[in-house]
């Protein structure tokens, strides 16, 4: 039995911690303890400075009457770029996927995102911060 460290599986292969490819074991096959309490602080941080801009932006939002749809257009500008410069400096596909039912399920899974964050920005401008993060971070 071989102990391994936190590693990614999906059908385009497995991560591991160190960004190889292969498994990481170490120590006589023994997980590093020390790599798991670091990956657990930085995701703990990563989700609370997460929450935090998320709110400072949906204050900001609504003090500054902006338009959700002006808000949105250069919000799915600014990720088109950039997603597509990490894709071609990674020679990576725009769209990857093998079959077209993939490509689908990524589009829909982009359009579901897409609703999300658009019904999340206009229930801000609908009512009071505090309540629309409430019911937006308990759903």
């Amino acid at each position: 039995f071989e102990w391994k460290i936190m590693t990614m599986t999906s059908k385009y292969g497995s991560i591991g911690a160190d960004g190889d490819v292969e498994n990481d074991v170490v120590n006589n096959n023994r997980p590093s303890e020390s790599w798991g309490r670091y990956r657990n602080l930085i995701g703990t941080t990563l989700a609370l400075v997460s929450g935090g801009l998320f709110t400072l932006n949906n204050f900001l939002i609504n003090l500054n009457d902006v338009s959700v749809c002006d808000l949105v257009l250069v919000r799915c500008l600014m990720q088109m770029v950039l997603y597509t410069i990490i894709c071609l400096y990674r020679s990576e596909n725009v769209l990857p996927g093998s079959t077209i039912q993939d490509k689908c399920l990524i589009v829909l899974q982009g359009v579901a995102a897409a609703l999300t964050f658009i019904t999340a920005l206009a229930s801000v401008t609908s009512m009071a911060v505090p309540d629309a993060l409430c019911i937006v971070f308990s759903c």
